[in-house]
C-alpha cells in the first residue's frame, strides 16, 4: 500500500505486518490495546469471501462513526482499473449512483463492553463517496459502509466478507473508522 496515500489520510495510522497478522486471527477479542478513533482499522482484502477483521476499539466522544473502505491505487493505469470496480462517483438527481461499480455484501457486527449487540448487519457497499490523491498520481476512493450513533466505550467490530469479489484481487483496501469532517460530537 503507498506511504503517501497513509500520509493523506486525516491522523493516519500504519499498522505493524505483525498487528495486522494479530487482526486477522480468530479469537472473539484483541489481546492487544484497544484503538482510539479515527484511525485506519487494517488492510481488508474483499477479493476473497473469508476475509475478517476483529478489533476493539475505544469511543471517547458521542457521535455517529463512519465505516468507509478505501480502496488505493498507484499510478494512473492502476487508478483505471480502480474506477472500474468501484465506480466514478456519479449520482443521479435522486441519490442513486450512476455507475456505483461492482456491489460488495460485507458482514458488520458491533457489539458494546456489555456484550449488548449494537450492529449485526449485511450492507451492499456500492459507490464512491471520496477521493484522495497526491501529485504523484497515487491515491484512494472511499466507499461509505455504515454510518452508527456510538457513545463514549469500548466496541468489539467485526467487518467480514459475505462473498468472494474475485475482480478486486491484487488491489489494496483498508478499513477506515472515523467521522465525516463537518459533524460534531452530539449532545447526551
Amino acid at each position: 500500500m503507498p506511504k503517501r496515500a497513509f500520509l493523506m489520510m486525516a491522523r493516519p495510522l500504519i499498522l505493524s505486518v505483525s498487528t495486522w497478522l494479530l487482526l486477522l486471527g480468530t479469537t472473539p477479542s484483541m489481546a492487544g490495546p484497544v484503538r482510539n478513533l479515527p484511525e485506519d482499522i487494517a488492510p481488508f482484502d474483499i477479493s476473497r469471501s473469508d476475509s475478517t477483521i476483529r478489533i476493539d476499539i475505544k469511543v471517547t466522544e458521542h457521535r455517529v462513526y463512519q465505516l468507509l473502505l478505501n480502496v488505493y491505487y498507484k499510478g494512473r493505469g492502476d487508478e483505471e482499473r480502480v474506477i472500474r470496480v468501484v465506480g466514478d462517483g456519479s449520482r443521479y438527481p435522486d441519490g442513486r449512483y450512476g455507475r456505483p461499480g461492482l456491489i460488495v455484501p460485507i458482514h458488520i457486527r458491533i457489539v458494546d463492553i456489555t456484550g449488548s449487540v449494537i450492529i449485526d448487519h449485511i450492507h451492499n457497499v456500492e459507490g464512491v463517496i471520496a477521493h484522495r490523491f497526491s501529485s504523484d498520481h497515487n491515491g484512494y476512493y472511499s466507499r461509505y459502509m455504515y454510518g452508527v450513533e456510538l457513545r463514549p466505550g469500548v466496541y468489539h467490530v467485526e467487518i467480514g466478507t459475505v462473498k468472494s469479489v474475485p475482480e478486486f484481487s491484487g488491489i489494496p483496501c483498508a478499513v477506515h473508522i472515523g467521522w465525516h469532517p463537518n459533524t460534531v460530537p452530539l449532545s447526551d
